[in-house]
């Protein structure tokens, strides 16, 4: 079922373009799940609307964490995170979301019983009753995928339409930045194209997107940047070429990984 739908999502579907800015800015940023024992240490980046940048690095770098330290989930121990120079540090998760903050975590992130438009539903619980209908309105008619499965369960759909389905509840705020973790994990090669092929659409229309990723491979082919995490600490950042064209980064970093 993977080949049957586009990659059409709400943000391309929308009747109002939106206006974004999206600069996210991290500096000297510390976190973790225990104060003595830090697991992101000193990171500091600016990530920018319109662009993709991916994380990577080994297991236990800290790729997670520093997504969900930004996300609010996580507890900050020093440094900052910010929003178009408005501090989010000491704002719980809920408020980053409504100030323009989403994050798509690892795995399915879904409610499995019920059906596609419900799950739509939940993901905009914050807005209005008035704007949701309006945007479920517009993904429904402008969405392959949604309005052909609109009434079915999640948990009936493939693992590449259930991440497609769960992106677009990320989206249904219309954030400014929207952060995934592994959305890959799991997939049929077929299904990565898609996911990755959505993601680079959704970054086209203004976002600025951080992911997370293990399939290198497959993730390099729509990154502007790369950043590589090693013991919950910056070794790498630049454009993929810059990092991907040199065989000892590759090598210690990467594998086999080529371009």
């Amino acid at each position: 079922m993977e080949g049957r739908y586009g990659v059409t999502s709400i943000l391309e579907v929308t009747s109002k373009p939106v206006k974004r800015s999206g600069v996210l800015s991290v500096a000297d940023l510390s976190s973790g799940y225990v104060s003595d024992a830090p697991i992101v240490h000193g990171v500091t980046h600016n990530f920018y609307p319109g662009t993709v940048t991916v994380i990577i690095g080994p297991n236990g770098a800290g790729k997670s964490t520093l997504l969900k330290t930004i996300a609010g989930l996580v507890d900050v121990f020093s440094g900052a995170v910010s929003l178009d120079g408005t501090s989010l540090s000491k704002r719980p998760a809920i408020e980053r979301v409504s100030a323009g903050l989403n994050f798509c975590p690892q795995g399915r992130a879904n409610f499995p019983n019920l059906t596609v438009g419900e799950n739509l539903r939940l993901a905009g619980f914050s807005l209005s009753r008035h704007t949701l209908d309006a945007r479920l309105k517009e993904l429904r008619q402008g969405n392959e995928l949604i309005h052909d499965r609109w009434h079915e369960r999640i948990a009936n759909m493939s693992g590449g339409e259930q991440q497609r389905v769960e992106i677009e509840m990320s989206l249904i705020t219309r954030p400014s930045v929207l952060m995934l973790d592994e959305p890959s994990l799991g997939l049929a090669p077929a299904a990565w194209h898609q996911i990755f092929d959505q993601v680079r659409a959704i970054a086209n229309s203004g976002v600025t997107v951080i992911i997370v990723e293990q399939n290198v491979r497959a993730a390099v082919r729509i990154a502007d940047r790369l950043v590589v995490l090693e013991q919950g600490r910056t070794v790498l950042d630049g454009p993929p070429d810059e990092i991907l064209n040199d065989d000892e980064l590759r090598r210690v970093y990467l594998g086999t990984v080529s371009r």
